[in-house]
């Protein structure tokens, strides 16, 4: 009965969407002035989009490609174009980047341009003039059929990989066969089994999953909130890693958060007898003064195949001769 409903709610966003995709794709596409990478889903909500161009980008930087990550900067509290400018200080805030364009600055440990604006194709010449850039990365960017990808990534995860519901009441942006408008997929399989014959599409694809990258809550009473698209599993991955949760908090997906959202938070951790508050590193990036009872958990992402895909790519920027 849900799917019927589902269906019937969405048809008006399939015929829209469609429509529009339609045209997109048929109408000449703007070409950016450098090797357009384009990194997207087709669901609302987290698949391992951020952490994907964190590394797929640090492999170029490090093949010695000139690379800037292009962004819309979802729910930042400005709507102008903004610059993080490895030279530049002071930095514009998180509040003007938002929460992914920073921590993807920082995690690159500064090295690399990101510009933030809804219009790529106006970042991209900005990019170019200022920085000499090679290659663009667009982050989230996989329904932006405005421009002309090079080579597109698309993260989807292990449960969505028989489609679903479309928006609205879905969580679907396209269906799931628009997955064959990529050169890759990668898979977030998280703790899951993956048997290759669950992957019907014959587009070429690869896996990744997320762990703990150290062992030092291990064994310790926590807190822990989270204002992400996923927070029930960073909290599955806490509980797995040994950690005893003593309290979690849920906060609707990129939270700002007041000073009096965090003594809440405080003081409900001394309550449940916590030694330590923990958060993710995209909430982490978000609190602008964070009180020293709170602590970032840093997460690893395993990519396979990374080093391999990174080298299809930069033989492509730079074609041997």
């Amino acid at each position: 009965m849900f799917k019927l409903i589902a269906d019937i709610c969405s048809l008006p966003y399939r015929i829209g969407f469609s429509l529009w995709k339609s045209y997109m794709l048929r109408k000449k596409r703007a070409s950016l002035p450098g090797f357009t990478i384009v990194v997207g889903n087709l669901t609302i909500g987290g698949s391992g989009k951020t952490p994907f161009v964190i590394e797929i980008t640090r492999e170029l930087v490090d093949r010695g490609i000139r690379v800037a990550v292009l962004t819309r900067g979802y729910a930042r509290k400005s709507s102008n174009l903004v610059v993080l400018n490895p030279k530049l200080s002071p930095k514009p805030s998180v509040r003007e980047t938002g929460d992914e364009p920073m921590l993807i600055f920082r995690k690159l440990g500064e090295r690399v341009p990101v510009v933030i604006h809804k219009d790529r194709i106006r970042s991209a010449k900005l990019a170019s003039e200022q920085f000499d850039v090679q290659a663009f990365v667009l982050d989230d960017a996989f329904q932006h059929l405005k421009v002309l990808p090079d080579y597109s990534v698309l993260l989807i995860n292990l449960s969505d990989i028989n489609g679903g519901a479309l928006l609205p009441l879905g969580r679907f942006r396209e269906p799931i066969d628009a997955i064959r408008r990529a050169d890759l997929v990668v898979v977030n399989y998280r703790d899951k089994p993956f048997d290759d014959r669950d992957f019907r599409f014959g587009v070429p694809y690869t896996r990744m999953r997320y762990e703990l990258k150290s062992d030092e809550f291990k064994g310790v009473r926590a807190f822990a909130f989270a204002g992400i698209a996923n927070p029930k599993e960073f909290k599955r991955m806490l509980e797995a890693s040994g950690i005893e949760l003593v309290g979690f908090k849920r906060f609707r997906d990129h939270k700002w958060y007041s000073e009096k959202d965090l003594r809440k938070i405080i003081a409900d951790a001394r309550k449940a007898g916590a030694e330590v508050i923990l958060t993710t590193e995209k909430d982490f990036v978000r609190i602008e003064s964070p009180p020293p009872d709170i602590r970032p958990v840093p997460l690893s992402v395993e990519i396979e195949e990374l080093d391999n895909i990174a080298a299809v790519i930069a033989r492509r920027i730079n074609p041997p001769h």
